[in-house]
C-alpha cells in the first residue's frame, strides 16, 4: 500500500493513502490543499516582500469601508448615529476649549457648527452628559425634553432644549459633563491636535479608528503566528478574527471599540511574545480610561506570571491600570467633588439573559452575528491542550469580560451592531482557530467544509455590515441578505 504524509506540523507523518472519495472530493486531495494553504512560503529574504503585500492587502480591506459607507473626500466619511456625535463632541471641546464642559459645544451644533459632525449640525441633537444635584445623579433626559418637536427656537432659529414641564428648577445644569469616561476624547484630542478648528476632524477621527483596527489586527497577528500551521494560517486566523467578526463594522465608528481592540490585543502581544508585562499594563489602562471594565484583561496576565514566580511581571501589569482608576477617580472629584460619583451608573441586569443574549441574539449574539465562533469553540479543547499556560491566560481574559458584560442590564450596548460589547474581546475568542488542522474534527472533510461555510457565511454577514455602516444597526445583516424583515 502507497504511503504518503500526512499533514503535520513539526514533525513528519505518514499514513496510508485513502483512495475513498466522498461528496466533497478526495480526502487525500483536500489534506493537500489545505496543507500548501495554510503553509504557505517561507518568508525569508525577499520572500518577506509577500508579508509586506499581505499586510496592505489587509489594510486596505480594513480601511474600505471608509469609502464606501459615506461621503468621498473632500467631506470625508462622517458620524452616524448612537455615541458617535456625542464622543465627537468631547473631542472638540477639548481641542477648541481645552476642557470637557460640553454645554457651549453642544449649543454651537445646534447652531450649525461642527462640533458634533456634518450630519448634526444645525439640527437637534440630544446631550449624553449628567450632573448632581446633592447626591442625586440626574442624566440630560431627566431635566430635559427628549422631543425636539417640543424644544423652543432661539432668536436665531436654533433649536434649544426645553425643560420638562414639572422639574424642579434646582435641578437645572451649571456645567454639564459627559456621561461616557474621557479617555478616547484624550487619545484622539492628542492625534488630532494639529486639524483643530479646521472640518478634517470628523473624518480624520473615523480615518483614526481605522488605523486602530488595523494596529489590533497587527498585534493579533503576533498572538497567534506561533500557535500556527504555516505562514499563511496566521494571515488566515487574522482575516477571520477582524473581517468574518464585527471588529470590521466598528474599525468604521467612533466607538471605543476599536481603541479598546488595539489596546485589548496589544497588552496580549506584548506580553506573549515581549514579555513585557508593564508596556501590556500600560496598553490596558489606555484601555481603561475609555471602558474601566477592560481593566480585568490585566488580571489573567498577573496570574500567569505568578504561576511562574514572576511577582515583578504581575505588578507591571496590575499597576497601570490601578494608576487609570486612581486617575478617573480625581477626574470625578474635579467635576463632581468626589472621587465616587463616576460618570456612568452601574445597574445590574439579569446575568442569564445577558450570557444567552450575547451568544443568540438574532440582532446581538455572536453566533447569529459571526457564525464562525462555533468552529473558534470547537478548536477550543486542542488549543488548551497544546498551549495551556497561554490559553487560559486568553480564555480567563475573555471569559472575565463576557460574564461582567453578562451581568450589566444594558449588556445590547444601546443603538449599535452586534455584540458592541464583547468586541474588544471577540479576537481571543477566535485564537484557537489557529491550531484548528490539528483537531480530531479535521479529519473528516464534510466537517471541514462545513467550517468554511460558516467562516465564509460570517464574512458575508460582517463585510456587509462593515459597508451598510448604520443601516444594520439594531438589526442582522441576514435580515437584508435573505430578504427577511
Amino acid at each position: 500500500m502507497r504511503v504518503c504524509p500526512k499533514i503535520g506540523f513539526g514533525t513528519a507523518e505518514f499514513a496510508p493513502v485513502n483512495r475513498t472519495q466522498s461528496p466533497f472530493g478526495s480526502h487525500t486531495m483536500n489534506r493537500r490543499i489545505w496543507e500548501h494553504l495554510l503553509r504557505g512560503p517561507r518568508l525569508k529574504g525577499r520572500d518577506a516582500f509577500g508579508a509586506i503585500s499581505l499586510a496592505l492587502i489587509m489594510g486596505v480591506a480594513l480601511f474600505e469601508p471608509h469609502f464606501f459607507s459615506g461621503p468621498m473626500l473632500p467631506n470625508g466619511p462622517h458620524v452616524w448615529l448612537g455615541d458617535e456625535p456625542h464622543y465627537l463632541v468631547m473631542v472638540n471641546s477639548l481641542l477648541n476649549d481645552g476642557d470637557l464642559e460640553l454645554s457651549n459645544n453642544y449649543a454651537a451644533a445646534n447652531a450649525g457648527a461642527l462640533d458634533a459632525g456634518r450630519r448634526f449640525a444645525g439640527r437637534p441633537l440630544d446631550h449624553h452628559t449628567k450632573w448632581y444635584v446633592g447626591e442625586r445623579f440626574i442624566a440630560w433626559y431627566e431635566y430635559f425634553e427628549t422631543n425636539s418637536a417640543g424644544w423652543r427656537r432661539d432668536r436665531d432659529g436654533h433649536p434649544a432644549p426645553k425643560p420638562r414641564h414639572g422639574c424642579p428648577a434646582e435641578w437645572a445644569p451649571r456645567r454639564e459633563y459627559s456621561w461616557h469616561p474621557p479617555g478616547l476624547a484624550c487619545v484622539l484630542s492628542a492625534l488630532l491636535w494639529p486639524l483643530r478648528g479646521s472640518d478634517l476632524v470628523e473624518p480624520m477621527a473615523l480615518v483614526c479608528s481605522g488605523a486602530s483596527l488595523f494596529a489590533a489586527a497587527c498585534c493579533f497577528w503576533r498572538i497567534v503566528k506561533p500557535y500556527a500551521a504555516g505562514a499563511n494560517a496566521a494571515w488566515i486566523v487574522m482575516a477571520a478574527a477582524f473581517l468574518a467578526t464585527p471588529a470590521w463594522h466598528y474599525g468604521r465608528t467612533l466607538f471605543t471599540e476599536p481603541y479598546l481592540l488595539a489596546c485589548a490585543t496589544g497588552a496580549y502581544a506584548a506580553a506573549f511574545r515581549r514579555r513585557s508585562f508593564l508596556l501590556a499594563g500600560c496598553l490596558i489602562a489606555v484601555g481603561v480610561s475609555m471602558k474601566p471594565p477592560l481593566a480585568l484583561l490585566a488580571l489573567p496576565l498577573a496570574a500567569g506570571a505568578l504561576v511562574r514566580g514572576r511577582i515583578v511581571s504581575a505588578m507591571g501589569a496590575i499597576l497601570p491600570s490601578c494608576a487609570a482608576v486612581a486617575a478617573l477617580a480625581a477626574l470625578n472629584y474635579h467635576m463632581h467633588g468626589s472621587w465616587t460619583r463616576s460618570p456612568i451608573q452601574w445597574i445590574s441586569g439579569d446575568f442569564v439573559e445577558g450570557a444567552t443574549g450575547l451568544f443568540f441574539s438574532w440582532a446581538h449574539g455572536l453566533v447569529p452575528i459571526a457564525p464562525l465562533v462555533v468552529v473558534a469553540l470547537a478548536c477550543w479543547p486542542t488549543f488548551l491542550r497544546l498551549h495551556p499556560y497561554e490559553g487560559w491566560q486568553v480564555a480567563g481574559a475573555f471569559l472575565l469580560y463576557f460574564c461582567l458584560m453578562s451581568a450589566w442590564v444594558d449588556w445590547e450596548g444601546g443603538l449599535c451592531y452586534g455584540p458592541r460589547m464583547m468586541v474588544p474581546v471577540i479576537p481571543f475568542l477566535c485564537v484557537p482557530l489557529a491550531t484548528a488542522p490539528r483537531c480530531v474534527w479535521w479529519r473528516f472533510a464534510p466537517v471541514r467544509f462545513v467550517a468554511l461555510e460558516l467562516c465564509l457565511l460570517s464574512l458575508a454577514i460582517n463585510g456587509y455590515a462593515a459597508i451598510a455602516n448604520a443601516s444594520v444597526w439594531g438589526r442582522n445583516p441576514l435580515d437584508f441578505i435573505i430578504g427577511w424583515s
